[in-house]
């Protein structure tokens, strides 16, 4: 048995030693940028924190249809937007997903004080607690890539989100009526990213590139009470997210809420 033992412990550290120097040889050929260290160091209240120059003033939340977190002009908030969108970088989907899901949280509860100080608007019922939504439902939807900048990419990061805020909701105490529909909303044209394109020429460049999911149950929104939650990284003309909105409109979609990492 001792001989069995150290043999297992033996072949084990050999094992852990390989696995270290294929680590370190696989960060000199691909080292990580400075961005992506800092990442894998802080928390989402520290990069809140960082950045507290950059995020966005949020006196309007109640009244706006469009929440963001940061300001894109921030070199760090840009390059670790580059980290998730290019990179698939797991600590960049782990932080900004957080703070989104926070975010979520927010809008529901304003959700509830508007509501319960209205309670002749028929969109919503009263609530008047956390556990007790009476209907209220968000319905969480990604912007989409088209087919062909998927595979090029292998990844949607607005995907990667919407799934890790699914799980952060999942081992919630007190979990948002929260539904994921990934494919309710495609894209059915390839288009120029909006990045390399002017800002006139952005409206034009994604016109007509969403459309329903005909494989999709029935997306009009029977019940009032449904929230759509509209998620994308970033916000700038706003070209792609109004492409959106006016797709989900036609569909029967109500009320949507647009929010993204930073705009």
């Amino acid at each position: 048995m001792k001989v069995l033992y150290h043999y297992h412990m033996f072949w084990g550290d050999i094992f852990n030693k390989i696995n270290s120097l294929g680590s370190f040889l696989f960060e000199i050929i691909f080292p990580k940028s400075e961005t992506s260290k800092i990442l894998s160091t802080i928390t989402h209240k520290e990069l809140l924190n960082k950045n507290k120059i950059s995020r966005v003033n949020k006196s309007n939340l109640d009244n706006s249809d469009h929440i963001s977190i940061f300001k894109y002009g921030d070199p760090f908030i840009r390059k670790s937007i580059k980290e998730l969108k290019y990179f698939k970088n797991k600590d960049a989907v782990r932080l900004f997903s957080k703070l989104l899901y926070e975010e979520l949280n927010s809008i529901f509860y304003i959700s509830l004080n508007q509501n319960s100080l209205n309670q002749s608007d028929s969109s919503f019922t009263t609530i008047t607690a956390r556990g007790d939504s009476r209907g209220l439902t968000f319905l969480l939807i990604p912007i989409p890539l088209s087919k062909i900048k998927f595979r090029e990419r292998g990844f949607n990061q607005c995907e990667l989100l919407c799934e890790e805020i699914i799980k952060l909701n999942s081992f919630s105490p007190s979990p948002l009526p929260l539904i994921y529909k990934k494919d309710l909303l495609i894209k059915i044209k390839n288009t120029k990213s909006q990045t390399r394109v002017s800002k006139e020429e952005r409206v034009v460049n994604i016109k007509n590139a969403f459309a329903i999911n005909p494989a999709s149950p029935k997306a009009s929104q029977d019940n009032k009470m449904t929230l759509v939650i509209l998620l994308d990284d970033v916000y700038t003309t706003g070209a792609t997210m109004r492409e959106a909105v006016k797709v989900l409109e036609k569909a029967g979609v109500r009320k949507i809420k647009k929010v993204t990492i930073a705009d």
